[in-house]
């Protein structure tokens, strides 16, 4: 990371992430249909929740990982660049005649994500939220510049949310509130933020060969009494017999050699490698997300990560809610 990025003035940053995909999904059957393809109950999800998820093929093979918003008559689904390409048309194949509408809203609007210690008293400030939304839940806001849509995430942790709403109406909301209240993030800080909370991006840490507890979401993103949907046998049938081979994991690196792709070693043996990556000023070290061994997977571990001069030792990890709130007061 950019060790010449500044820590905001007021506590709370932003990210533009208006490169992320956005459908929309409506229409009588929406909540059925979308329900038939995705991890999570659906059926459950009354407006003003929120869910996380993945869709699958009929392995249980990764398709998208997406963030599922109910807003009153219709779904909102946020996932990272290109979900849209790939999952629209995989929807499409099966819609025949139900009543659903799926639209891809990724031009028409804007996302920003909001993150920090300070962000309760901004969102109260600005928009008149009383605290900033927990994760699960999304509360629809008019502003002086339009309607926004704000939702607690576990996309960074802790303390975050995503605004979202229409582009001339978050365009206007950032250059008349945002620019002048917070911090404007870099993708930079972005990334190791990501990475420090354990949260995967589609194509890069996870793809069409992962099964979906191998994203390491289980606990958040997957329902085991929900019923059937594509892919759920096996998902199912995997959650019975105990464990992947493989799992996400973060490691924990003293230098700033590594490369994405790098392999991750034990005892000589290839374990992993290294998906995403990116250095942290406050801990003097780089920050990875690897696929690794299940059998290795445990906090703690100690291995090894190869670079172009030899091994570098790691530690496993995974996130820790109230370790990562303490290091962010030093993050640059």
């Amino acid at each position: 990371m950019d060790s010449s990025v500044s820590v905001p003035s007021v506590p709370v940053l932003s990210f533009d992430l208006s490169d992320w995909s956005q459908i929309e999904m409506s229409g009588t059957g929406a909540r059925l249909f979308l329900n038939n393809f995705c991890t999570n109950d659906i059926q459950k999800l009354s407006p003003g929740r929120s869910c996380e998820a993945f869709v699958c093929d009929l392995k249980g093979r990764i398709l998208g990982h997406v963030l599922i918003h109910a807003i009153a008559d219709r779904f909102h689904l946020v996932g990272v660049p290109g979900t849209a390409e790939t999952l629209i048309p995989h929807f499409s194949k099966y819609l025949l005649d139900a009543p659903v509408q799926i639209v891809d809203r990724t031009l028409e609007w804007g996302l920003q994500c909001l993150h920090g210690p300070g962000l309760s008293d901004f969102l109260h400030s600005t928009t008149g939220i009383e605290a900033a939304p927990a994760p699960e839940h999304n509360q629809q806001v008019q502003t002086a510049q339009g309607m926004l849509l704000v939702t607690g995430t576990r996309l960074l942790v802790p303390t975050t949310c995503l605004v979202f709403g229409p582009r001339k109406d978050i365009a206007a909301w950032q250059e008349q509130v945002l620019e002048k209240s917070v911090k404007l993030g870099t993708l930079q800080h972005f990334e190791l933020l990501r990475i420090e909370s354990g949260f995967p991006r589609y194509g890069q840490d996870l793809g069409q060969n992962e099964i979906a507890q191998s994203a390491a979401r289980t606990k958040w993103a997957i329902s085991f009494t929900k019923g059937c949907y594509l892919g759920q046998e096996p998902i199912a049938r995997l959650d019975a017999m105990g464990h992947t081979n493989r799992e996400l994991r973060g490691l924990l690196i003293p230098g700033n050699e590594i490369t994405t792709g790098a392999a991750v070693v034990l005892a000589e043996k290839d374990i992993g490698k290294v998906t995403s990556m990116a250095w942290s000023h406050a801990r003097s070290a780089t920050l990875a997300l690897a696929m690794i061994r299940t059998q290795h997977s445990a906090p703690g571990t100690h291995v090894h990560v190869q670079t172009a001069h030899g091994l570098l030792p790691a530690t496993v990890y995974w996130p820790d809610v109230n370790s990562i709130a303490a290091d962010h007061a030093g993050e640059c």
